[in-house]
């Protein structure tokens, strides 16, 4: 039987306020495969900012893990500049069939308040890592 993204997104939907503290503000399925996300964090370098996400899942979800894209152009260490693509192990090597779109949401919620700048996916990032100047860097993106 094919897992329905439809029914686990119209469950998850009714706690939003509960999920990641409020800062899921919505929360729908786009097509038949993608779902999207938008997070407001309210700590941290992107706080207060509405950031869209999209879950894709593929077509053996939840056999198979989803990508995630980071849909609003941001600066980002475990972001991919080019197409949005998000970095986080438990999307990759930690994944494992019981997770759901809700393990995604936390997920994301966790890059945004714990970026990891001691290994950059993002090119601007590694750049200033390997100049010495990621703490000038960090300091950009905040003020932008």
């Amino acid at each position: 039987m094919k897992h329905s993204i439809y029914k686990e997104v119209q469950i998850l939907s009714t706690k939003l306020d509960m999920l990641g503290d409020g800062q899921i503000k919505q929360l729908k399925v786009t097509s038949l495969q993608h779902v999207r996300v938008v997070v407001q964090p309210d700590s941290g370098i992107w706080s207060g900012k509405n950031l869209i996400f999209e879950i894709k899942t593929r077509n053996k979800y939840p056999q198979e893990p989803c990508k995630v894209i980071c849909i609003t152009s941001i600066k980002h260490p475990n972001i991919l500049e080019l197409d949005g693509e998000v970095c986080l192990s438990m999307f990759d090597d930690d994944w494992c069939p019981d997770m759901s779109i809700e393990h995604y949401m936390q997920g994301i919620l966790y890059i945004l308040h714990h970026p990891n700048f001691d290994d950059p996916l993002s090119d601007y990032f590694c750049i200033a890592k390997e100049q010495g100047r990621i703490e000038d860097a960090i300091q950009q993106i905040a003020l932008a």
